[in-house]
């Protein structure tokens, strides 16, 4: 008898601990979104549900919604705080990471490339097919994309042209920020060249370097043309110009994400982690019932304590 009711003391408990747990992020949340009673309990029903149904759960679910009402525009947007957690999700699933991480990476690229929450799923697609089922990979594809933005932009290319290009980099052993960094040396330099064949904010970015193929460049010219410490990368791209474009509407192809998100999802780890869960949601549902009645048993064990 000792036992059953010492086994059920330890259910009870960790159940108000994993109800407690989603409801401190539920409240960080609430704080940060500003959301109404109603708006709030339907993320957190979201949260839950979601919880169920993939290998992250409901509290992870709620941090990263947090950090989306943090770092995403709504006005002006048919997205709301549910709509693109249920769309980043399948990006934390391509590549294994939590949804903190998926939310940043998605939140960061938005705002380089001044993109309206509207784009999130062409850019989830995006960073799923580039990351290639690695949360490693999406750190250091996030980065390069960041480092390389603003000169992209200046030079009107496109999210999916910049990738592209880094995709060439990473093929030739240049990668994350590094990649950036060299690529945006190398649309500037571009960008200023007398030469409009191959001015990227003329002609575009393949274009460019397509036209710089045909010219057979010699060590002496590629210094010339993309400056003394970016003309390797500017080699490396030069060389496989005539993948740019494919690699550019590669990076646009939509569903990319959920194709590559359930190939990840049918290992057994994935199953034990929903199987987990899913109890952990049916702890919630029974620590939600019993916490008002823990927190008077405290209240009043405190206002003992008092005489």
């Amino acid at each position: 008898a000792a036992g059953i009711a010492g086994g059920l003391v330890a259910a009870i408990t960790l159940a108000i601990i994993e109800s407690d747990k989603l409801q401190r992020s539920i409240n960080d949340l609430a704080i940060t979104s500003g959301g109404t009673a109603s708006e709030i309990k339907r993320y957190e029903d979201a949260a839950r549900e979601l919880g169920r149904s993939t290998a992250i759960s409901a509290e992870q679910i709620a941090v990263g919604m947090e950090n989306i009402a943090d770092e995403f525009q709504f006005e002006g947007t048919g997205e709301n705080i549910e709509s693109l957690s249920r769309k980043i999700i399948v990006l934390a699933q391509s590549v294994g990471t939590d949804m903190l991480d998926a939310s940043d990476a998605v939140a960061v690229t938005l705002q380089k490339f001044s993109l309206s929450a509207d784009s999130t799923g062409a850019v989830v697609d995006l960073l799923a097919s580039a990351s290639k089922g690695s949360a490693s990979r999406l750190a250091e594809f996030t980065g390069a994309l960041s480092s390389s933005a603003a000169a992209a932009k200046s030079s009107g290319i496109s999210l999916s042209e910049t990738a592209a290009a880094i995709k060439v980099l990473d093929a030739a052993g240049i990668k994350g920020s590094e990649a950036g960094g060299q690529l945006s040396k190398i649309l500037i330099e571009l960008s200023g060249q007398a030469d409009s064949k191959i001015n990227p904010s003329i002609v575009g970015m393949a274009a460019a370097f397509e036209e710089l193929q045909k010219r057979s460049l010699t060590l002496n010219d590629s210094v010339k043309t993309f400056g003394r410490f970016s003309f390797e990368a500017g080699s490396a791209i030069t060389a496989n110009a005539g993948k740019l474009r494919e690699l550019s509407s590669e990076a646009s192809t939509a569903g990319e994400a959920h194709r590559i998100a359930a190939i990840k999802t049918k290992d057994l780890d994935d199953s034990f982690k929903i199987l987990k869960n899913n109890v952990g949601d049916l702890a919630i549902s029974m620590g939600q019932s019993l916490s008002p009645a823990a927190n008077l048993i405290v209240e009043s064990l405190s206002t003992l304590a008092k005489y």
